[in-house]
C-alpha cells in the first residue's frame, strides 16, 4: 500500500508542474506620454504589428505636440515593461534619453514640478525606486523609476512630431484550459490633454496569420487578415486590447467540456465492469470459499488507475487544445487524499456484488 501511494504522490507532482506560479503573466502596457506643462498633444496615431507567433510586438506611437515657448523642454515618458529597442525621434531626429533628474535627498519630486501630472512618494533603492503619477485626482498610477523615459527638446513655437518606437511583450492568462494572449495600451493619459482632436489606431496583421480580436469595433478602412485602421475623434475607452483568438478542434472543445472527472469516471467505469468480469470468472470456478483475488486486487488498483485516469486526463486534455494550452491546473493534485478513501469503499461495493454474484450461481 505504501508502495501505492508513494507512486501516485509521484505521478501526482509529475503532472503539477509549473502549475503554481500566478496565472497571469503582465506583458506591455504600453508607452504612455507625459506632457510637460508647456507642451499640447493634438493627436495621437498608433502603428501595432503582432509578430506570427503572437508573443512580441512591434509598436510605433506617433504625437503631433504643440508648443507655445521656444527653448528647452522636458518631455516624459512612462515605458511600462518594454522588451527592447525604445527609441525617440522628434521631427525626424533621434532623441538621446537622459537620467530622470531626481534630486538627492528622497522624496524630493520638484524636478518634475514642470509637468502636468504630480510626481511623488519617490521610495526604494537603485532600480526598486518607485513613484506615483497622479494624473487628476483619484486617478493615480504607480511605476518604478526605471520605466520612466526623459529628455530634453529644443524648439521652436509650433507643431512638432515625436515618435516612438519599441518592442512589447504580450500579456498571457493562463487560469483557463486556454491559454489568451493580449496587448495592451493606455489611453487614460489622452484624457488630460489640453486639447484631443482625433487618435488613430492602426492594425498591421500581415506577419499574424490567424484571427484576433480588439475592443475598438469594426475598423473603418483596410482588413483585419492585413492592415486594419481605426479613426476616432474621442476615446473608445480607457485601453485599447488586442486578442488573439486560439484555434481549438472540436475534439478539444468535447473534452473540455466532458473534464478531467468525467473522463476519470468513465475509465473508472471500464475497469470496474473488467474487475466484474474477472469476479465473475473466479466465482464460476470457486462458487463458494473466501475473499476472491479479484475483489482484494481490484480494490487496490481499479481505485489506484482511477486516480490515474484523473491525472493523466489534464495532459490529454493539453495534447489536444495544442500549444495554446495554458497548462495551469491549479492543484488537482491534492485530490491524491481521497486514494485511501477509495479503498475500502469499492472494496465495500465489490464485496456487496461478490455476494450477488454468488447468490446467483448457487443450485437452485
Amino acid at each position: 500500500m505504501r508502495f501505492f501511494i508513494g507512486f501516485l504522490w509521484l505521478l501526482a507532482c509529475y503532472n503539477a508542474g509549473a502549475n503554481m506560479a500566478s496565472p497571469y503573466q503582465k506583458g506591455t502596457v504600453g508607452v504612455n506620454a507625459l506632457a510637460s506643462a508647456d507642451i499640447d498633444v493634438l493627436h495621437e496615431k498608433i502603428l501595432v504589428t503582432p509578430d506570427k507567433d503572437f508573443e512580441k510586438a512591434a509598436w510605433q506611437i506617433e504625437y503631433l505636440i504643440k508648443t507655445d515657448k521656444s527653448g528647452t523642454v522636458p518631455l516624459l515618458f512612462v515605458a511600462l515593461d518594454y522588451a527592447e529597442g525604445f527609441k525617440v525621434t522628434v521631427d525626424g531626429q533621434e532623441v538621446t534619453l537622459r537620467p530622470v533628474p531626481i534630486r538627492p535627498g528622497g522624496n524630493d519630486t520638484s524636478a518634475f514640478s514642470g509637468f502636468g501630472v504630480v510626481l511623488d512618494s519617490l521610495d526604494g533603492k537603485g532600480e526598486g525606486k518607485h513613484a506615483i503619477i497622479t494624473w487628476k485626482e483619484g486617478h493615480t498610477e504607480q511605476v518604478y523609476l526605471k520605466e520612466l523615459k526623459y529628455f530634453e527638446l529644443n524648439l521652436q513655437p509650433g507643431q512638432h512630431t515625436v515618435k516612438v518606437s519599441y518592442t512589447g511583450r504580450v500579456s498571457e492568462y493562463n487560469a483557463a484550459w486556454i491559454r489568451h494572449k493580449a496587448f495592451f495600451y493606455s489611453l487614460v493619459p489622452a484624457k488630460f490633454w489640453k486639447s484631443f482632436s482625433g487618435l488613430e489606431i492602426t492594425i498591421d496583421g500581415s506577419q499574424y496569420h490567424n484571427n484576433y480580436e480588439t475592443n475598438l469595433g469594426a475598423p473603418q478602412s483596410g482588413k483585419t487578415e492585413s492592415i486594419a485602421t481605426w479613426k476616432f475623434d474621442k476615446l473608445p475607452a480607457d485601453q485599447f486590447s488586442l486578442m488573439n483568438v486560439p484555434k481549438v478542434s472540436s475534439l478539444a472543445t468535447t473534452l473540455i467540456a466532458v473534464d478531467p472527472s468525467g473522463l476519470a469516471i468513465i475509465a473508472g467505469a471500464v475497469m470496474m465492469a473488467i474487475n466484474i468480469w474477472l469476479l465473475w470468472l473466479y466465482r464460476l470456478k470457486k462458487p463458494s470459499g473466501g475473499s476472491p483475488r479479484p475483489m482484494i486486487v481490484g480494490s487496490i488498483l481499479v481505485p489506484l488507475l482511477f486516480m490515474v485516469a484523473y491525472f493523466w486526463a489534464y495532459s490529454v486534455i493539453d495534447y489536444f487544445i495544442g500549444p495554446d494550452a495554458s497548462r495551469r491546473h491549479g492543484y488537482y493534485f491534492l485530490s491524491i487524499i481521497f486514494y485511501p478513501v477509495l479503498v475500502p469503499v469499492y472494496l465495500l461495493v465489490m464485496w456487496i456484488i461478490d455476494i450477488i454474484i454468488r447468490r446467483r450461481l448457487q443450485p437452485k
